[in-house]
């Protein structure tokens, strides 16, 4: 369970620590004439399952709840009736 973390260290190793996933990543090229691009790339690459800054963006009661067993992965908000 992943509660808000204000070190941004923190937050990049806990991402770490969930994984990553592939991802495609678009780049293109452009020119400053407003002319649509005419060249670019896909390629996959590495991106974080659950980035930092949404770790360091949790409100209050908000937790990320990992299982690395089988995994799953929730965003769930913690109930102060039950504290």
């Amino acid at each position: 369970i992943i509660q808000r973390q204000n070190n941004p260290d923190d937050a990049e190793t806990l991402s770490a620590v969930i994984g990553t996933k592939d991802a495609y990543q678009v780049t293109s090229q452009v020119t400053t004439q407003m002319q649509s691009a005419q060249a670019g790339t896909v390629r996959i690459a590495k991106e974080f399952i659950v980035h930092p800054d949404e770790i360091k963006r949790l409100g209050v009661g908000e937790a990320v709840m990992v299982s690395k067993q089988v995994f799953s992965l929730k965003l769930v908000k913690i109930n102060q009736r039950f504290i």
